[in-house]
């Protein structure tokens, strides 16, 4: 809690590639953080470096209602479940940026009820050049990456109402489909990822 920023953020240690296209490594950071204190040891919004680093990510969240930075300013569906399983654990079900969060999840789903990584429609050697144009919008005709899929409901899961969604039980059926079998989109194909 001592390298807390005094915006509510940590700064991020590693290699940063991608300072030039304005990604957010705070953000990103601030996520792992917040999912220590959360996780670890069972801290909430009572605490002020809880408080602190929750409006910090609200802060990137958009008009749209989603949380966006860590890949530049395209759209991170897996990442913004994974957040907000960890804003819900440490107390902001009710608070309306979640309610957003979640409208925003919605509207982005493929026809087959899973999320995909919109940037993983194209060549992993693009990625710089996607990062400079307006968020790609996923085509919602292909199927379902079972990562991102399983990242999004971790969010919903987390949230007692949420949870009982038609939405997070398609998804969660979705998931359950596709068990110990190969992503289908390029940067996660290997079964190793399930473990």
């Amino acid at each position: 809690m001592k390298k807390q920023q005094l915006d509510g953020s940590w700064r991020y240690q590693g290699n940063r590639p991608g300072d030039e296209l304005d990604e957010n490594y705070e953000l990103l950071e601030t996520w792992r953080n917040l999912r220590i204190l959360v996780e670890m040891y069972g801290m909430d919004r009572t605490h002020p470096n809880v408080e602190k680093a929750a409006e910090f990510i609200f802060g990137c969240q958009t008009e749209e209602g989603d949380i966006r930075g860590i890949l530049s300013n395209q759209y991170i569906p897996y990442y913004m479940g994974a957040i907000m399983e960890i804003l819900v654990k440490a107390g902001y079900q009710e608070d309306e940026r979640i309610d957003r969060g979640y409208k925003w999840l919605r509207t982005i789903r493929q026809d087959d009820g899973g999320w995909i990584i919109p940037m993983a429609m194209y060549k992993v050697s693009d990625y710089y050049s996607l990062c400079q144009k307006p968020p790609i919008q996923p085509d919602k005709s292909l199927a379902f990456s079972h990562m991102a899929t399983g990242m999004v409901i971790r969010g919903f899961a987390a949230h007692p109402e949420y949870r009982k969604s038609d939405e997070a039980i398609r998804a969660g059926n979705l998931l359950k489909s596709r068990f110990f079998k190969p992503d289908v989109f390029n940067s996660r194909k290997s079964m190793d990822y399930w473990f």
